[in-house]
């Protein structure tokens, strides 16, 4: 029931989303070409068949989801489910969000850079389905992140459990530093372009150029916002279990993701560039068509190697942890009629124990206090000890 019930709500939301970012294009649109008529060949009736199905799936889609949400999901307290779903719609909004922004801030950045035969209204013009997706996707994050982060001016109770709000603050965390991971690849791959000698392409013309600075400007000043902001809350945070579990998954997210981009880029570059060596071909286009995945493979790089530091007590210490204590095998070796002992070691531990009799020994140990004590003392250093 609560399977069908969060789905549901999730499926309605984003289908009533996607009705109203295209309903305020529509407006936004006709709003423009009514302040900017010169630019516009030929304007048609405002309240056209496109806008009126995108106000009839708006309508559909967040009346469903209010059905859902609102009238069926009510006072779901205790629900796992629920804050999985309340996390990944506040995140989920957040990051469409931060990418309309992106897009928006860009093209903004990129008037003062100058244009190449095209008019800075056209440009602005071409924003509003950005502006429309923004204005929309706000709405679900108005109403979800408050559930989060501030349950006092929250619409409705929250229910949210205690390491949801870490979850959201840590994705969010994440977005940033996607961000400005994409302004170091923009950047990089920018300044390879322009320095990198060669009597061919490399870098086709000013545009090309001004795109990327404005790309990187954009992705870059999103970053440093999300993610700065984030990293100053956390800093101020209380130190929980929950953040704590939380936080090392973060940091073994980003090191994995650091890693197969550093992996994935250098992989690609030294093909591209054995490829170009084989075939007598290597010169200045091998650095154009190679500087994308270098500038993604020393990000990547740069990435995973900070925030591998940043795990507590060492990258391979909380590996060695978060390995399953049941892989550990242990090995009994003692006299023939040890099965009293190997049964309580078993016990204790609640893992199968291999048994090696020791032939050159007596009799077995019989059970009493001292093999007890002696058994505990085995097991509390078999589950102190690190790997398998």
């Amino acid at each position: 029931h609560r399977l069908y019930l969060y789905v549901a709500a999730a499926g309605t939301l984003v289908a009533g989303g996607i009705g109203l970012a295209r309903l305020l294009d529509g407006l936004l649109s006709a709003a423009y070409d009514a302040a900017l008529p010169g630019e516009v060949l030929y304007t048609g009736a405002v309240w056209t068949r496109g806008l009126q199905e995108s106000l009839g799936a708006a309508v559909t889609g967040l009346g469903l989801w209010a059905l859902h949400w609102r009238a069926g999901a009510k006072g779901d307290r205790g629900s796992t489910l629920r804050d999985v779903y309340v996390t990944l719609a506040a995140a989920a909004a957040a990051i469409t969000g931060m990418a309309a922004a992106g897009v928006i801030l860009q093209a903004l950045l990129r008037l003062p850079l100058g244009s190449l035969g095209e008019p800075a209204s056209a440009r602005i013009g071409d924003l509003t389905g950005w502006a429309g997706l923004w204005l929309a996707i706000s709405l679900p994050w108005l109403y979800y992140a408050p559930l989060l982060l501030r349950p006092g001016r929250a619409i409705e109770p929250s229910y949210a459990g205690p390491w949801t709000a870490w979850a959201y603050r840590y994705a969010a965390m994440a977005a940033g530093l996607a961000s400005l991971g994409a302004a170091a690849v923009f950047g990089i791959a920018t300044l390879v372009g322009l320095t990198v000698p060669a009597d061919d392409i490399v870098l086709k013309g000013p545009g090309e150029v001004r795109d990327a600075v404005a790309a990187m400007l954009a992705t870059a000043v999103l970053g440093a916002v999300v993610w700065g902001g984030m990293s100053l809350r956390l800093r101020r945070g209380p130190a929980t279990p929950d953040r704590d579990q939380v936080e090392r998954l973060y940091l073994f997210g980003i090191t994995g993701v650091g890693l197969l981009a550093a992996v994935g880029g250098a992989a690609t570059a030294l093909y591209i560039f054995l490829n170009d060596a084989l075939n007598s071909k290597l010169g200045g286009g091998t650095a154009d068509t190679a500087r994308w995945a270098l500038a993604i493979a020393l990000s990547g790089g740069v990435i995973a190697y900070l925030h591998a530091r940043s795990v507590r007590g060492g990258f391979r210490g909380a590996i060695a942890e978060t390995l399953p204590t049941r892989r550990k095998r242990v090995v009994l070796i003692a006299p023939a009629g040890s099965e009293v002992l190997r049964a309580a070691l078993e016990s204790a531990l609640g893992r199968e124990v291999e048994w090696r009799v020791d032939f050159s020994a007596g009799a077995g140990p019989a059970e009493s206090p001292d093999v007890i004590g002696s058994i505990q003392l085995a097991v509390e250093r078999i589950e102190a000890a690190t790997g398998r």
